[in-house]
């Protein structure tokens, strides 16, 4: 992975909070706070510096230069852009499916105040990357289409009417399906409630990977392409998808997931909203 750290002269990520950061996302990925092994591991290929201010305060509404200028490798190579974003927002990222049909915009976005020791006293554990990352590796929210199915396309998270907020002793909002997954990196919950990825979300992210992000002559897939630019207003919110077969085509695996999850730009987290928003062509949906 590359990290780039955008600033604004001295106001900005220090270099040695990228260590903290890749170390927490190891750790959560290996299941080393609970929850499963996802077998994902992330190497730190580089890191660079841009002073820019603009870039820094508003990375959403400068992400197509910011990124064209600075994203490295294919689509097997994760960029995480490290800036400073509005009230209310700790990052946001790209889909696997998206890739095919604008490369240059791979990534995810997070907040600087939101890496371990931040500024953001909630959400200061390192959390936002990894939830972040898991939408860039193609999982959604927990809270995916509510109680209703397919829910995230994972089977063994169980359904939720809607994201949590704050770090609850417990929820349980949709029937028979068990208690909500308040500690699932996939949620919305302060970062001190958050622990766990699933066996299932780790089998989707392997099969997502191999579908899009395994380096190798990529064909673009219908189903899964972006709307035009000019019917897509500014990224909101979103979260996620279910388990395809292991034997699941990469249309497959793309239709397996919600639609709005296709037609919505990136995924966005909203600290302390308990609601969904999302803006791509006239449909509703948010992220972390």
């Amino acid at each position: 992975m590359w990290v780039h750290i955008i600033r604004d002269r001295a106001l900005g990520l220090p270099d040695a909070a990228v260590s903290r950061q890749i170390a927490v996302l190891n750790t959560a990925y290996s299941g080393g706070y609970g929850g499963a092994d996802t077998g994902v591991r992330f190497e730190l290929k580089g890191i660079t510096h841009t002073d820019n201010r603009s870039w820094f305060r508003d990375p959403l509404g400068y992400e197509e230069p910011m990124k064209k200028k600075l994203r490295v490798g294919g689509p097997e190579t994760l960029n995480l852009y490290i800036a400073q974003l509005s009230r209310l927002v700790l990052g946001y990222s790209t889909y696997p499916y998206w890739y095919d049909d604008e490369p240059v915009l791979d990534g995810v976005v997070i907040d600087w105040r939101s890496v371990p020791g931040g500024p953001l006293r909630d959400f200061a554990r390192g959390f936002t990357a990894v939830h972040e990352i898991g939408h860039w590796l193609g999982l959604l929210h927990t809270f995916e289409n509510g109680c209703k199915a397919p829910g995230d396309s994972v089977d063994d998270t169980p359904s939720e009417a809607y994201p949590t907020n704050g770090c609850p002793s417990k929820k349980d909002t949709c029937p028979a399906t068990g208690g909500d997954p308040i500690h699932n990196f996939m949620d919305y919950a302060q970062d001190r409630c958050m622990r766990e990825f699933t066996a299932g979300q780790g089998v989707r992210v392997h099969q997502m990977w191999d579908a899009y992000r395994r380096p190798r002559r990529r064909e673009p897939t219908p189903g899964c392409r972006r709307p035009p630019r000019a019917s897509r207003g500014p990224p909101r919110t979103l979260r996620t998808a279910r388990t395809a077969p292991r034997t699941a085509s990469r249309t497959a695996l793309c239709r397996a997931s919600p639609h709005k999850a296709v037609r919505a730009r990136s995924t966005i987290y909203r600290a302390g909203r308990n609601r969904q928003e999302e803006q791509g062509d006239d449909e509703s949906g948010r992220s972390r």
